[in-house]
């Protein structure tokens, strides 16, 4: 029996990384994010696994291993699913979640804070594994954030203070943040130097490591670039994420208590930005202050 509401969601990806059992992981982790930024905690699943011809079964089962170690740490339940053929390694999970009551955020209000709670530049940063060093040097921090599931969305939703949770996608964090705001009518100015980014990020943009979704991300929605900001940095906003950090606007006078919160959940908070102005912009900056 489960006590308040069933939620329900799907995802699927392609293999992003070499590592078998870590594309595994990441895939687990991303499908149930959406899940954990409902405020629900999830509960069963049924897989998704897409096989190319001729694809080593090894490497389809430490992918699959990987999933579900994933799930199994994190109380869920495989209880089936479904394999089809496809062009490139797939592996996606339908997950069901619960729960305890439907969620109702209060009114966005000038001066709330916008928040993030893993760095931003998965998709620039998984590109860049195929940069031809023997060994990537920051591919163990771009793991570690790729497979930590979104746990901390399961607080923010619960949080009296808390006014919109979401997590970052494949259309980037300038999508997320008008995802949140255009309901209510409301923008917001990001302050871009306290974004929190993955290490040598700079490098690998200047070298071109974007994937092309982060060019199409920019033609749907275009940030004001108030400074001026050079296009390798402004891209990272429209950067496609893979289990991509959570997104929240919160009130301005929770920050300090959210952080604790967070912190005792192994969740790091970055304020990032403030409700303000009548359009969306992005100053080269660390904060207001």
């Amino acid at each position: 029996d489960v006590e308040g509401e069933l939620i329900q969601s799907v995802d699927l990806i392609n293999q992003i990384v070499s590592e078998p059992e870590i594309f595994g992981r990441i895939a687990a982790a991303h499908a149930c994010s959406d899940i954990y930024v409902a405020g629900g905690t999830p509960i069963i699943c049924n897989m998704i696994l897409g096989v190319p011809r001729g694809t080593s079964l090894n490497i389809v089962m430490e992918s699959v291993k990987g999933a579900a170690q994933f799930m199994s740490e994190n109380g869920i339940q495989i209880r089936g699913g479904h394999t089809i053929h496809s062009q490139t390694l797939q592996l996606g999970f339908s997950v069901i979640g619960s729960r305890p009551r439907s969620l109702s955020m209060r009114n966005i209000e000038e001066g709330d804070y916008l928040i993030l709670t893993k760095p931003i530049g998965t998709g620039l940063m998984t590109n860049s594994l195929d940069s031809g060093e023997t060994k990537h040097p920051h591919q163990s921090e771009l793991f570690s954030t790729l497979i930590h599931p979104n746990t901390g969305g399961v607080l923010l939703c619960n949080h009296q203070d808390v006014k919109g949770v979401t997590d970052i996608t494949g259309f980037g964090l300038a999508f997320g943040i008008e995802q949140l705001c255009a309901p209510q009518g409301v923008h917001a100015t990001i302050w871009f130097d306290s974004i929190p980014v993955f290490s040598d990020w700079q490098r690998y943009a200047i070298e071109g490591y974007y994937p092309s979704l982060a060019y199409r991300n920019k033609e749907m929605l275009t940030f004001e670039n108030q400074d001026d900001l050079p296009s390798w940095k402004e891209l990272l906003l429209y950067d496609p994420q893979t289990n991509g950090s959570i997104l929240s606007i919160v009130s301005s006078n929770s920050i300090q208590s959210l952080t604790k919160s967070l912190a005792e959940n192994g969740t790091k908070l970055h304020v990032i930005g403030r409700i303000e102005g009548d359009t969306f912009r992005i100053k080269e900056m660390t904060s207001h202050e």
